[in-house]
């Protein structure tokens, strides 16, 4: 398993999980059993019911959701990676704002960016395509987001 793009590895044993979008002949849910990391952000997971290859397989491509309660302590400082107050600065439309906090999506997190002058909120997709660059000594995030995503949290 890899976490989402951006965020921590959060699975402990014990957790209980739920795999969307949800497979029909697999279990829509499932406990942790074991979780132990690999290398390069891969980790190896495995889960209570999930007991042959064909059962692992189905759930590849699948996303893992826990209760908020069930998280380890701190996790919302992980989650936002420290990112909360980072510069966020466009390539062709120079800064944008600062990160307010990361939004947990199912598909990939989102950069939640206030606009200065109280002129609205951005939300920038925490993908490849978008997010450039992370200088954390400077705590600033390098984007490349066309125009119309950022007029669409103007305000007014």
């Amino acid at each position: 398993m890899r976490p989402t793009s951006g965020l921590p590895f959060l699975l402990e044993e014990g957790m209980e999980v739920v795999f969307v979008p949800p497979v029909l002949t697999e279990p829509k849910s499932a406990v942790v059993e074991e979780a132990s990391f690999i290398k390069d952000d891969a980790w190896f997971v495995r889960f209570e019911g999930v007991t042959s290859k064909d059962a692992a397989e189905q759930l590849v491509g699948r996303y893992c959701l826990v209760r908020k309660a069930d998280l380890p302590e701190g996790w919302e400082d992980l989650a936002n990676g420290g990112l909360a107050g980072y510069a966020v600065v466009d390539e062709e439309l120079g800064a944008l704002g600062a990160v307010d906090r990361l939004v947990e999506m199912p598909a990939q997190a989102l950069l939640a960016v206030t606009l200065p002058d109280d002129a609205g909120e951005v939300l920038i997709p925490v993908v490849d395509e978008f997010v450039r660059a992370i200088d954390e000594e400077a705590r600033v995030i390098h984007v490349a987001v066309p125009a119309s995503l950022v007029d669409l949290g103007r305000k007014g």
